[in-house]
């Protein structure tokens, strides 16, 4: 039976290229983004795939992509933790809505997503990788919440984290190939350890 991966925040980014690596090694992926229409885009064409379109930060919405992956699928292998909305101003700018509006995704989503997928990652020693950021390590005062929010998911328990240097997104551009590889390596590097026994709460750097 094919491994099979949900990636959220997969439409675009981090999360398209997460996705057609997983595909190229021989896994099924489950697409998942709250962008019905780019979602659509992104996965249309692609062998392996099969989009669901969610916002990570409604757990009744999590709850119910959760059970059609698993419908779809017969099994969940890993959680990729990529959904995330940033959003920059200094502290006296940044509304309560603002602020949350950045949680309810950042980490709120994280929270959720592994929440509901932890009982099947079990059935498969399965493994969770969540994307932060290196603005989780270091104070900006222009990212008084996405920073904060980056932060918090270095935390969560029984995970892989993968802590990037910097990735620049769609929203500013990409970092270089070699990068790129050097992360999608140790990403799925982690998985493999963790299905045969190696220890959890490992941080890497490309």
């Amino acid at each position: 039976m094919t491994r099979t991966v949900i990636v959220t925040g997969a439409a675009r980014g981090i999360g398209l290229t997460t996705t057609a690596q997983f595909v190229d090694q021989g896994w099924q992926v489950a697409m998942i983004d709250r962008d019905e229409d780019a979602l659509a885009d992104a996965a249309e064409g692609r062998d392996g795939v099969r989009a669901f379109t969610c916002d990570v930060s409604d757990p009744d919405a999590v709850n119910g992509m959760m059970q059609a992956v698993i419908a779809w699928a017969g099994r969940l292998d890993a959680l990729v933790n990529n959904a995330g909305v940033a959003d920059f101003g200094p502290i006296e700018q940044t509304s309560f809505e603002r602020w949350r509006t950045v949680m309810a995704t950042n980490l709120d989503g994280v929270f959720l997503c592994s929440q509901a997928a932890i009982p099947h990652l079990k059935a498969r020693a399965g493994s969770i990788v969540n994307v932060a950021s290196i603005s989780g390590l270091r104070a900006s005062t222009l990212r008084v919440a996405y920073g904060t929010s980056k932060a918090a998911d270095d935390h969560p328990l029984l995970q892989h984290l993968k802590r990037p240097n910097f990735i620049l997104t769609p929203h500013v551009g990409w970092s270089s190939q070699g990068a790129r590889q050097a992360l999608w390596d140790q990403l799925i590097g982690h998985i493999d350890n963790f299905a045969s026994g190696a220890p959890s709460n490992n941080v890497c750097k490309p």
